[in-house]
């Protein structure tokens, strides 16, 4: 295998499960080889051994800090698959932080009464929701709350580092379980039984790890056999198997009848019938993570509510759950959207967002 191609592979490696553990892939190529040559002797066991220590080198390589293109990633990228979850829950995704819970446990962003939750043994309140009356149910019985809150400076506070994320602990003893993520600009507060168990969870969301580092050009390597899309005034890179799909304007935007943005990863040019009705079966909002890439002209909304900047940018505010991060790109007297899908965590939107260009 030359060279570039190992290059290419490793790269591939970094931009969708992190970046690479030289120390863990050079002691571990190296017991390969110990193996390999008690088993080969002669010239087939100096091949291996050639290999072995030729990949250690490229992996190293491919670690060193070599300009933009080259720089790897830290923090929440590399520590998001860690989190043990246990069997039988699932992840839920808020703004920046990620944590897990039973299955059942409703999870709810406005008021909701306690009668719909008495059959849970658990409920999850996200932002502002909150159960009604208050005080109810009686235990046992768990409540996992969330909300965001401005980000804070960690300097001289008792910091935990755990699944690759800060966090500040507010409060343990038996009835409550709460810390502050000053990083992820969220706080977590849960009572009950189980409120250990969802707090070892917590960690970077798929947005957390999108985001993180993306804006100053500290995303994950862009594989060499990615391709470049050009779009009114804008450049990304995508993998290469993704389509392009363009809309002509009497078809229906992405998300129309779906419960996902992206049902399938695919870059999509030009806005179609944007804000028109999709008819039954659209929900309200991405509901479900999906990778891929829509670039249209912006809106006038989207423009007026993009305060955050971002690489060539402005971030686009939109839910704390949604499953896509919208960059608003001005491009001389025209601003352009660019959508990026989340996808389940987040590193492979990390690489386009860091991508993103003018042209």
């Amino acid at each position: 295998m030359r060279t570039e191609e190992l290059q290419d592979l490793l790269r591939e490696a970094a931009a969708e499960h992190g970046p690479v553990d030289v120390a863990s892939a050079r002691q571990a190529v190296a017991h390969r080889a110990v193996r390999l040559r008690r088993r080969h002797r002669g010239r087939v066991g100096v091949a291996v051994s050639t290999a072995a220590l030729f990949l250690v080198g490229a992996l190293f390589f491919l670690a060193q800090p070599r300009g933009r293109s080259l720089r790897v990633a830290t923090g929440p990228a590399a520590a998001l698959p860690t989190s043990v979850i246990p069997q039988g829950w699932r992840t839920v995704d808020f703004d920046n932080a990620r944590f897990a819970v039973p299955e059942a446990w409703p999870v709810v962003q406005g008021p909701i009464s306690c009668g719909s939750v008495r059959s849970s043994s658990g409920v999850v309140l996200l932002g502002s929701a909150e159960l009604l009356p208050p005080g109810c149910p009686e235990s046992p019985f768990t409540t996992v709350r969330m909300q965001t809150t401005a980000p804070t400076s960690t300097k001289g506070r008792p910091v935990e580092l755990s699944n690759g994320v800060k966090r500040v602990l507010i409060a343990d003893d038996v009835s409550v379980v709460a810390y502050e993520l000053p990083e992820l600009g969220v706080t977590f507060t849960a009572t009950g039984p189980q409120a250990s168990a969802v707090a070892a969870t917590l960690t970077a969301s798929a947005r957390g790890v999108a985001l993180s580092g993306a804006s100053k050009g500290a995303g994950s390597p862009v594989p060499r056999k990615w391709r470049t899309v050009a779009s009114a005034g804008v450049t990304v890179r995508v993998p290469p198997s993704w389509p392009t799909r363009r809309l002509t304007a009497e078809m229906l935007p992405p998300g129309c009848g779906t419960s996902s943005l992206f049902p399938h990863p695919e870059v999509v040019l030009g806005s179609g019938r944007l804000g028109a009705f999709c008819g039954p079966g659209s929900t309200d909002g991405v509901v479900a993570p999906g990778d891929g890439v829509w670039i249209y002209p912006a809106t006038f909304g989207q423009v007026q509510h993009a305060t955050r900047q971002f690489g060539v940018g402005r971030l686009f505010e939109s839910s704390s759950t949604d499953q896509t991060v919208t960059v608003i790109v001005p491009v001389g007297p025209d601003f352009v959207a660019i959508v990026v899908g989340l996808g389940s965590q987040g590193s492979v939107a990390r690489t386009i967002l860091s991508s993103l260009r003018t042209q």
